[in-house]
């Protein structure tokens, strides 16, 4: 009897061992999921600062400046996971928390909604692949930077 008795708790406590591991592992997942997708918001909105200040500077988004092909594709390299997330996601709201920080609040809360929208129009428009493969090559860059023109040109307009 003591022996069955034993034998019931240890698998008891194997079973609460295992349920317990998996929810720790879980929550790390979430965890670095959200710390990454603050980090690629913070970093987006920082690319987005230095368009919107270059924008100004110019009055118009020059897609043959240095300083603007760059930016483009450090903002499109961070933005490229919102193709495969949902809009009611963790991952969606930390990306935009990050992008208020990373902004320096260029990016509002109220704005937010609407960028995060436009950001998402960007990546269904810009083949990611590219960046992806060839992020060396300048002349991919700028062609990249072409393709998504337009709709820079329109995210940027959201500031004024």
């Amino acid at each position: 009897m003591k022996k069955a008795l034993f034998v019931c708790m240890a698998a008891v406590m194997l079973l609460c061992s295992f349920n317990i591991k998996s929810l720790f592992k879980s929550k790390s997942a979430e965890t670095t999921t959200e710390a990454t997708s603050s980090t690629e918001g913070k970093a987006a909105g920082k690319a987005l600062k230095a368009l919107y200040t270059q924008y100004k500077a110019d009055g118009t988004f020059d897609c043959a400046n240095l300083s603007n092909i760059t930016n483009t594709m450090v903002l499109i390299k961070n933005c490229k996971n919102l193709k495969t997330q949902g809009k009611d996601t963790d991952y969606w709201t930390s990306f935009a928390a990050g992008l208020v920080l990373g902004s320096d609040n260029l990016v509002t809360d109220n704005l937010s909604s609407s960028v995060m929208g436009q950001l998402s129009n960007l990546m269904e428009n810009v083949d990611t692949s590219k960046i992806e493969s060839e992020s060396n090559n300048t002349l991919q860059a700028a062609s990249t930077v072409k393709e998504a023109a337009g709709s820079i040109q329109t995210l940027l307009g959201l500031f004024n």
